[in-house]
């Protein structure tokens, strides 16, 4: 309020000046946790928010925006908003990185490993890929399958490698499948492959160099071979039994051809690893 008078008592009208006290000051705002922080799809998205003051208020109230999405894979940002109580804001924002940090996982479909008469044509079996975020189709399209050392011509054992990157950069551990490629045994006419409902069983397998060969039914095994990798026999044995126990323990460790004659004619094989 503001009054004047002259020296001769002339009084002015009285001034009013109304002074409003404010707070013009926005609150401050600060970001807790990592810029950019990285997370994993398909988890949940901890906040680890925001530390907000005020030069007057002792409350501020905050407001997010902008929460990544967890099922797909992309650079978000969230927005935080601090209003005081007299209406001044502050904003700060966080880049939320949403990735895929899980390597896929090839399945091998098919036998392994693989008996095949020598000169004789590979048939691929393929694989399975199971991966957390991408389908079986898109890895299948960009999975690769090295048959380089596959060499039909010459008896051994040889590797056919599966891999995959996904497209996250993610490298997958290679799958491999065994190939023997082999001159006897099972390539001569009439040897069936052992399966899970024959009469004859060999075990344990894998072993320790000590197997035993069990028919199941009245017939005499008559007859057990075993060959190496390459088809060289190096145990041969006759017999009238329907069970007969195999010593290779004086051999290398690695996988066996054992071929088996019953008293009927039949021959049958199956591969056993010694360990």
């Amino acid at each position: 309020i503001y009054n004047a008078a002259d020296g001769s008592g002339n009084i002015a009208p009285t001034y009013y000046v109304t002074v409003v006290v404010k707070d013009l000051v926005p609150p401050s705002i600060k970001l807790v946790g990592d810029n950019p922080l990285t997370v994993d799809v398909y988890t949940t998205f901890n906040d680890p928010g925001v530390q907000t003051s005020d030069n007057y208020y002792p409350n501020v109230t905050t407001v997010r925006t902008g929460l990544p999405s967890m099922s797909t894979l992309g650079d978000y940002t969230v927005t935080y908003t601090a209003t005081d109580g007299a209406g001044n804001t502050s904003t700060v924002t966080r880049l939320v990185k949403v990735v895929d940090r899980i390597a896929p996982e090839i399945q091998l479909l098919g036998k392994n490993p693989i008996i095949l008469c020598r000169f004789g044509t590979y048939i691929e079996s393929g694989v399975k890929v199971k991966d957390n975020y991408y389908s079986d189709s898109t890895l299948q399209s960009i999975l690769v399958t090295d048959k380089s050392k596959l060499d039909v011509s010459r008896p051994g054992l040889y590797y056919v490698i599966y891999t995959v990157t996904d497209p996250s950069n993610n490298v997958a551990e290679p799958a491999k499948r065994l190939i023997q490629v082999i001159e006897n045994g099972p390539c001569a006419t009439g040897i069936q492959e052992l399966s899970n409902n024959s009469n004859i069983s060999v075990y344990p397998n894998p072993n320790k160099g000590i197997f035993t060969i069990a028919n199941k039914t009245q017939s005499n095994i008559v007859a057990v071979r075993v060959m190496d990798i390459i088809g060289k026999t190096v145990y041969s044995q006759t017999t009238q039994s329907n069970e007969v126990e195999v010593d290779l323990t004086s051999m290398n460790k690695g996988m066996y051809m054992v071929v088996i004659k019953d008293e009927n004619g039949n021959e049958f094989s199956s591969k056993v690893v010694v360990e």
